[in-house]
């Protein structure tokens, strides 16, 4: 079953061409978590686009982690703390970014790919993949936990494939 999901932009998970994308859930019908896991995927990639680090935040899980893509961050952050401070590196750079960029010219936007959402009672794993199929991708996996306040994000995995 094919789900549609409206995503906005995001500069650093991965950028590519507008448009919306699609959720495959495996297993029959799309769940009620499904549906609401899905609905956090699009309040982070929301909150990422539009650089609200409140509405960012609040998609985390209490202890999160993170494999960021870049090379310049191979270790593992750990924590509220790490966690946050690599993504503000990451919002100060895209405010600097959308700063320089000419008024005229529209902010980017994503299109994941193969997305799937699989639910494990608690836990939920999402793939996707970002950018265009002949080139560079940026591959992310994102480890979902159902806390007292809804699905919240515990882990993501962020790795580059192909091209140069």
């Amino acid at each position: 079953m094919r789900m549609s999901l409206s995503v906005g932009a995001l500069l650093v998970i991965g950028v590519t061409a507008p448009g919306a994308a699609g959720a495959q859930l495996p297993g029959g019908p799309a769940s009620a978590d499904s549906a609401q896991v899905a609905e956090v995927l699009q309040q982070f990639l929301h909150a990422f686009v539009t650089l609200d680090w409140d509405a960012f935040r609040a998609t985390w899980a209490q202890h999160p982690s993170v494999f960021f893509p870049m090379n310049s961050t191979p270790d593992l952050a750990d924590g509220r703390s790490e966690v946050d401070a690599g993504f503000q590196r990451i919002f100060a750079r895209a405010r600097a970014a959308r700063a320089r960029r000419p008024a005229d010219r529209p902010p980017p936007t994503i299109r994941p790919r193969d997305l799937r959402i699989t639910v494990y009672g608690t836990a939920a794993l999402v793939t996707f993949v970002l950018g265009p199929p002949n080139g560079r991708i940026g591959r992310r996996t994102l480890l979902l936990v159902k806390e007292e306040s809804g699905w919240k994000i515990a882990h993501l995995h962020g790795s580059m494939a192909g091209g140069t």
